[in-house]
C-alpha cells in the first residue's frame, strides 16, 4: 500500500514537473522574410521581427548553432538592439586552393550598433551548396527551431558555383544548419505575465483585417486549417506592405482564405461579413485587372476570367459593393 501510495506521488510530481516546463506560446518572437537585397558581402535576406506584447526585451537572448557535419559554432545575441530587422546573408562560392567556399551571415546592423555571425561552408572544388531557408519561424522560449539548412550540388563546370538559394520547409528537422532558440531564464520567464498565444494573436489580426468578430478566435484555433492560412495571409502581407509583391498578389491570396472561410462551420456566424469581404476584394481585382490589360501588361484572358466569376458572384448574392449613384 506505501508503496502504491509513493508511485502515485511520484506520478502527479512527474506530471506537475511536466506541466510547469510546457512551452510558453504566449512569449515569442516571429521572423518572417520581407526581401532581399544585393550588398558588398552578397545577397542578404531580411527579416522582419515580430514580437508578443509580453516580450521581456532585454531579458531575452537568441541563441544559435551552426552545424555542418559536426558539432558546429554556437552564436548568442540580445535582440534589444535589433530593432524590427533580422539579416541572413550568403556569398557567392569562391574557390580556395582545392575548395569552394560559401560565406554565411546571419545577424543585426542598423544605428545602434550591430551582432554579426559568420560561417564557411567549406567543400571540394565543383561542390556548392543548395541553401534551403523558412520564409517564416516563429521562437518560443527554450525551443530550438531550425532556421535554415543545406544540402550539396556538384556542378559540371568551373564557372558554375554558384550558391543555390530555395525557400522550402521541411518535414523532418534537417541535421545541417543554423538553429535558433529563444532563451530566457526560468525565473524572468514565470514573471512574464500571460498573454494571447502566437496562433491566437495570428488569427485575431487577419479577423480583424476581413472584420470577422474577434470572439470567434477561440474556436477557430481548433482547426489547423485556418491556423496555416492565417500564417501565410501574414506573410503575403508583410511583402505586400513592405512594396515586395502587387495588389494583385495580396487580392488572390486574401481571396482564396475568404473562400475557405465561407466553408468552415467555426466561422458559420461571420458568413455574411466574409462575403461582403469577399465580393469587395473580388471586385477590386477585376478593375485592377482591366487597367493592368489596358496598359498591355497582361493578356484578355485573365480579365475575362475574373470577370465572369465577379458577374457569378453578384447572380447568386447582389452587387459586391453598394454601386454609386448617378
Amino acid at each position: 500500500m506505501l508503496k502504491r501510495s509513493f508511485l502515485l506521488v511520484f506520478a502527479v510530481l512527474a506530471l506537475a514537473a511536466g506541466a510547469a516546463e510546457k512551452t510558453r506560446r504566449d512569449v515569442y518572437v516571429e521572423l518572417t522574410w520581407c526581401g532581399g537585397e544585393l550588398e558588398m558581402f552578397g545577397i542578404v535576406e531580411k527579416y522582419r521581427l515580430k514580437f508578443s506584447p509580453n516580450f521581456p526585451g532585454e531579458r531575452a537572448w537568441l541563441n544559435g548553432r551552426w552545424r555542418d557535419g559536426g558539432e558546429g559554432i554556437a552564436l548568442t545575441t540580445t535582440l534589444d538592439g535589433a530593432g524590427d530587422l533580422l539579416r541572413f546573408g550568403r556569398s557567392s562560392s569562391f574557390p580556395v586552393n582545392e575548395s569552394i567556399v560559401t560565406l554565411l551571415s546571419f545577424g543585426w546592423i542598423n544605428a545602434k550598433g550591430s551582432s554579426i555571425f559568420l560561417f564557411n561552408l567549406v567543400r571540394k572544388r565543383q561542390i556548392v551548396p543548395k541553401v534551403a531557408a523558412q520564409a517564416r519561424v516563429v521562437l518560443y522560449p527554450g525551443v530550438e527551431t531550425a532556421f535554415c539548412t543545406w544540402s550539396w550540388l556538384s556542378v559540371q563546370k568551373e564557372n558554375n558555383s554558384s550558391i543555390r538559394w530555395v525557400f522550402a520547409p521541411w518535414g523532418a528537422a534537417p541535421q545541417d544548419g543554423l538553429f535558433l532558440k529563444l532563451d530566457i531564464r526560468k525565473e524572468d520567464l514565470a514573471k512574464i505575465p500571460e498573454g494571447a498565444s502566437y496562433d491566437e494573436a495570428v488569427l485575431g489580426e487577419m479577423f480583424e483585417a476581413f472584420k470577422v468578430p474577434r470572439d470567434l478566435t477561440k474556436a477557430a484555433l481548433k482547426s489547423s486549417e485556418l491556423q496555416q492560412w492565417a500564417a501565410r495571409w501574414k506573410c503575403v502581407r508583410l511583402r505586400f506592405d513592405m512594396g515586395w509583391i502587387g495588389l494583385d498578389e495580396i487580392l488572390e491570396c486574401e481571396l482564396a482564405a475568404l473562400s475557405l472561410f465561407l466553408n468552415r462551420p467555426e466561422l458559420a456566424p461571420a458568413v455574411p461579413e466574409l462575403r461582403r469581404a469577399y465580393g469587395s476584394r473580388l471586385r477590386r481585382l477585376a478593375a485592377l485587372l482591366k487597367l493592368k490589360f489596358r496598359s498591355g501588361t497582361i493578356p484578355l484572358e485573365p480579365l475575362r476570367r475574373k470577370e465572369r466569376e465577379l458577374a457569378e458572384f453578384e447572380k447568386k448574392y447582389g452587387p459586391a459593393e453598394p454601386r454609386p449613384r448617378k
